[in-house]
């Protein structure tokens, strides 16, 4: 089966590259493949698959990962990368060049598992699937704002070349206006942390959640986990130190951030994880914005699924 989403230019070139190949081994291979839009995957219901193959980046990776965990399936789920990031895929060392890493979504034998966490939220109790990075706080409101400007009819355009420098204005900007917060004594996001045997009260700028490394922008926030570990690992940034906005964080983009013991809390946790905030904050989930909330739930899924690697 192979997932793929047509509004991305990177997965349709990618696409075309996996059919040639494809239609170069004869009709046989072509006959056992099932092509699935990614708008149309939530609907499917389980099917009997030898392979669940995603075309795309990190999120059309969690949309295949959450079908499987949604219809009970254990096929294997390979990755043809084709996104912006990549960042799960970097993290696995699944080759981005593209006919390397087709060759190795159709034939590759080598699994290793990998681990997610499943987020929840609310008196609904609802959940999203997290297979590799979580960011709330900063990152996942600069995302959004990012996300609706992206989308905005007479802005598109700007995007294609100007999209990183874009996201990196909106950044500091935020940097520089809670810097500013911070000096004029204003109220700062407050958060509880709950870990088995742990609690933690700070008051943060940003925190990270991870299965693995890094995260979109390549921040390495998470830098000692590891995607099959059993363990999350969880990074506070906190707010109110004194320290430098702009220096912290351009430590943890190199994820040399560690050592700043005053600025930063790093927890590895089998889990459960409970967040709560004084104030409603959106969550980043391997590169889309999914929920807002003031409380958050995690729950481990060790080894719940495999993925195809070199």
């Amino acid at each position: 089966m192979i997932v793929f989403n047509p509004a991305s230019r990177r997965g349709r070139y990618a696409c075309r590259q996996v059919q040639k190949i494809i239609s170069s081994r004869g009709e046989e291979l072509s006959r056992r493949l099932q092509w699935i839009p990614l708008s149309e995957l939530s609907a499917l219901e389980a099917v009997s698959a030898e392979r669940v193959i995603a075309i795309g980046g990190d999120g059309t990776i969690n949309a295949a990962a959450a079908w499987l965990l949604g219809t009970g399936g254990q096929a294997p789920l390979a990755i043809i990368p084709a996104g912006t990031g990549n960042n799960l895929a970097r993290g696995l060392g699944i080759p981005l060049e593209l006919q390397r890493a087709i060759e190795l979504a159709l034939g590759g034998r080598h699994l290793r598992p990998l681990d997610a966490a499943r987020f929840e939220t609310g008196p609904d109790r609802r959940s999203a699937l997290m297979v590799q990075t979580s960011a709330l706080g900063f990152p996942a409101e600069i995302a959004a704002r990012y996300d609706r400007l992206r989308r905005h009819p007479l802005l598109r355009w700007l995007f294609a070349p100007a999209g990183p420098y874009v996201y990196r204005l909106l950044a500091l900007s935020r940097l520089k206006a809670e810097k500013r917060k911070e000096e004029r004594g204003e109220s700062l996001l407050r958060l509880k942390a709950t870990l088995p045997g742990e609690e933690l009260e700070e008051t943060v700028l940003a925190v990270f959640v991870g299965n693995e490394r890094s995260t979109g922008g390549n921040f390495l926030p998470c830098p000692k986990a590891e995607v099959d570990d059993g363990k999350l690992d969880l990074c506070l940034i906190r707010a109110g130190t004194g320290e430098s906005y702009l220096r912290l964080f351009r430590k943890v983009v190199r994820g040399e951030h560690l050592a700043l013991e005053r600025a930063v809390v790093y927890r590895q946790s089998a889990g459960p994880l409970e967040l709560r905030f004084t104030a409603p904050v959106p969550i980043l989930i391997d590169g889309d914005v999914r929920l807002q909330s003031d409380a958050y739930r995690l729950e481990v899924l060790p080894a719940r699924f495999r993925v195809v690697v070199p």
